[in-house]
């Protein structure tokens, strides 16, 4: 099944292509292994693409942000992209999502299971 969106043809014919974070910085923003592989080779990266990121952000932080800048904007196709780090801010956000939708779909007392979803 294909359709068309902003003047591009997406394919929505499963199996959806599957990218790591750190492949998708290396295959649409031109980074070397090297380059995402720690804070410094994120920082150099993103200083030589001057890209509009927090440069003194902890790795993860980072890392999502050059994804958000050389990546995410090309990725037309459907793709599921892995290997978010844990410290990342939307990581946390999506697992948060997540475990209160299973909450909700499975019980409301299993809320009181996980202490940083309890309101008090």
């Amino acid at each position: 099944m294909t359709l068309s969106y902003g003047g591009e043809i997406v394919d929505l014919t499963p199996p959806w292509r599957r990218l790591t974070i750190r492949e998708a910085v290396m295959k649409h923003g031109g980074a070397e292994q090297s380059d995402v592989a720690s804070v410094a080779g994120l920082q150099s990266f993103a200083k030589k693409k001057g890209l509009a990121v927090d440069l003194n952000a902890p790795y993860g932080n980072l890392l999502v942000e050059v994804f958000e800048e050389v990546a995410e904007a090309k990725l037309i196709q459907p793709t599921f992209i892995t290997g978010y780090p844990l410290e990342s801010r939307r990581w946390r956000a999506r697992a948060i999502r997540t475990l209160l939708w299973l909450t909700a779909s499975n019980s409301t007392s299993a809320a009181a299971s996980w202490p940083m979803l309890s309101r008090s």
